[in-house]
């Protein structure tokens, strides 16, 4: 009797734990673990094209084109219809139009509650990475608050008392160092110092960010490179900087120790580079570098794993011309084509023809700190553009936003910035 009563005991407790297992998988939402979102310029279709061509002829595929769903971003600021990266960047990040070069901020100066807040509550741990700088606006936008998104001195400032990030790599170190130990700021901050005294762990090479512990809880920086980290071509030929891919699966091995998950932003930062300079190789292989995050992204995540690719801006206006053969690639898409016509052209930039009235003025570039007067591209002749201007223009094209995951359903057609923030929102 005492045997059978308590097989039926047992019985009872193992149908009632298969009826909880039953009816939470079937009718509890459940979130997913991993929440990535990356952005970058140029995510529009003459450039993926291009991309995809350079990269392996026209059959080729791109990771970008294994996301299920398609989308084009309507991103403005409140005064134009062609928002800057501060403006395009926080409109991601919060939801909201702002102003022009504002970060995360509304008209009247106040912040706005941004995703990595909205994770950080949730109990996710956080991570943002970029191969510019870690102060750039487009990266800047999801963890900073300004009205002035070129203040980079001021930005950086903000990074030590961070409680809202977990883990943020990329470049910059100018930023964080006074003028007496090789940086740019004039208020005498270390900024490094500051953010070892208040318990960050500080990495400044590849093996040193490969060395850090899964497990370990404290905040992580890397700042590997004074200026914007080496490009994708540069890296192919040797160096110890981190690419942006190495830094994405690192980022999801240090992330994924947290049980509640993670909210990790990516930013492929030298699109835009080379891209104001009319450097045609160069921004295609950052297209490329951007994609290759993508794929590392989804085989580190997990088939579970909620990505969001959203698009920024389009500056340049870049066109692949001709009619290149199925299986051309490489330096057979590069330079004139067989019929004499450039098979790279740029809508504005420093490739166009020079307006000899222009002082050397209009060379220089006002929103980088520090740097030389641009010259004329030796490249004007292959890769030319239509009108010379210092640096490329931003064109007015609609980016696409291609996605997977939880909820990302909604994510197709026609799109307002606050439909894919609240489309990652209500996932973490």
């Amino acid at each position: 009797m005492k045997t059978r009563n308590l097989l039926i005991a047992l019985t009872c407790i193992v149908l009632f734990i298969l009826a909880g297992i039953f009816y939470f998988n079937s009718w509890v939402v459940q979130k997913p673990f991993a929440v990535i979102l990356i952005t970058g310029d140029a995510v529009n279709t003459s450039s993926l094209a291009a991309a995809r061509i350079y990269d392996g002829g026209t059959d080729k595929r791109l990771a970008l084109e294994s996301l299920p769903h398609v989308g084009l971003l309507r991103l403005i600021s409140n005064e134009f219809s062609v928002p800057d990266a501060a403006a395009a960047s926080s409109a991601l990040a919060t939801g909201q139009r702002v102003n022009q070069n504002a970060l995360s901020a509304d008209s009247n100066g106040k912040p706005l509650i941004t995703l990595l807040e909205l994770a950080t509550k949730a109990g996710r741990r956080t991570g943002l990475v970029t191969n510019a700088s870690i102060v750039d606006p487009a990266l800047a936008a999801h963890y900073a608050y300004a009205t002035d998104g070129s203040d980079y001195s001021a930005i950086a400032a903000q990074i030590p008392d961070l409680n809202t990030v977990d883990l943020l790599l990329g470049g910059g170190e100018k930023f964080f160092l006074p003028i007496d130990k090789g940086g740019v700021r004039t208020d005498s901050q270390d900024l490094i110092l500051s953010l070892r005294q208040k318990k960050w762990t500080v990495v400044r090479t590849k093996a040193e960010l490969a060395g850090v512990p899964t497990w370990l809880a404290s905040r992580t920086i890397g700042v590997f490179s004074r200026d914007d980290l080496a490009g994708r071509r540069q890296l192919e030929s040797g160096g110890e900087e981190p690419s942006l891919e190495e830094m994405v699966r690192s980022a999801i091995s240090i992330l994924q120790s947290n049980p509640k998950g993670y909210f990790l932003v990516v930013d492929a930062g030298l699109i835009e580079r080379n891209a104001r300079a009319n450097n045609g190789e160069g921004y295609l292989s950052e297209v490329l570098a951007l994609d290759n995050a993508v794929s590392v992204a989804r085989r580190y995540a997990g088939d579970s794993a909620l990505i969001v690719v959203a698009g920024r801006q389009s500056p340049g206006g870049l066109r692949m011309n001709g009619y290149p053969f199925r299986q051309d690639q490489g330096a057979a898409v590069l330079g004139v084509n067989v019929r004499g016509v450039p098979s790279l052209t740029w809508s504005t930039g420093p490739n166009g023809p020079i307006n000899r009235s222009l002082t050397s003025e209009a060379f220089s570039d006002p929103g980088l700190e520090g740097e030389a007067p641009l010259a004329p591209s030796a490249r004007a002749a292959i890769e030319p553009a239509t009108y010379f201007t210092p640096e490329a223009l931003n064109t007015v094209d609609d980016p696409l936003i291609f996605s997977d995951g939880p909820g990302t359903d909604v994510l197709t057609g026609y799109l307002e910035p606050a439909t894919v923030f609240l489309a990652i929102k209500n996932q973490l």
